[in-house]
């Protein structure tokens, strides 16, 4: 799509579209490289196994090395707030179960940081961290797009004694504004190595929550809108 700049700092206000800006050129290379596998990934259930299907929302996994899920919603809400949900480091808590902690590390323009999370134990298994490039951009037929992948310079994140760095191989949302602006259309992408041997049974779970995003996106979007109306 095409890139401007002067975009807000969040996507709330506004929905411009935008590059990768002050990015590095190795990181922008990287980026194009990650919107483009997550919209394949997004937009073809090809390769993709069934989770569920109830309501209008369908969840989807992958067999392999990797933790792969994804998650198909509509969501009774404006894009621009969904995006600014998502933006916001201290709030991915609320819609993600599995995320103790999200620190903004670094802004490297309006459109890209880097985002540090501490996930939830879950017991036996180590605490996991990621280190994650976050970037978001509005494609010309209006859809937003955030995708994210492991990026962590030692400056920015260094080793951190007692726990397990897992790798976010690539991870987003496709995000389509319904014809009156009303609604959103959300697809989840989550393709990550968590490292080490993990029990099926957390894989599973991991899996089907992660699936269940956009869900959670809108239970805390309801509730949202309930306390600025009361």
């Amino acid at each position: 799509g095409g890139a401007r700049s002067g975009a807000p700092a969040a996507p709330a206000a506004s929905l411009d579209s935008g590059g990768a800006e002050t990015v590095p050129q190795d990181l922008s290379d990287k980026l194009e490289r990650a919107v483009q596998d997550l919209l394949a990934a997004a937009r073809s259930t090809e390769g993709w196994q069934p989770l569920f299907d109830r309501n209008g929302a369908r969840g989807f996994k992958q067999s392999g090395a990797l933790l792969c899920a994804r998650g198909d919603s509509d969501i009774p809400h404006p894009v621009a707030a969904v995006c600014a949900l998502l933006w916001s480091p201290s709030r991915k808590k609320e819609f993600d179960q599995n995320v103790q902690v999200c620190r903004r590390l670094h802004t490297y323009s309006s459109h890209t940081v880097l985002d540090h999370l501490r996930f939830t134990q879950v017991w036996p298994l180590a605490v996991r961290v990621m280190c994650v490039l976050v970037h978001w951009r509005v494609l010309e037929d209006g859809t937003v797009v955030t995708v994210g992948f492991s990026h962590a310079p030692p400056d920015l994140c260094p080793h951190e004694e007692g726990v397990v760095r897992a790798e976010c191989v690539v991870a987003g949302w496709v995000l389509t504004p319904s014809p009156d602006g009303r609604r959103t259309r959300a697809t989840v992408v989550v393709k990550t190595d968590l490292k080490g041997s993990i029990p099926s049974s957390i894989v599973g779970f991991v899996s089907d929550s992660q699936a269940r995003l956009p869900a959670a996106v809108t239970k805390v979007l309801d509730r949202d809108r309930a306390r600025h109306a009361g």
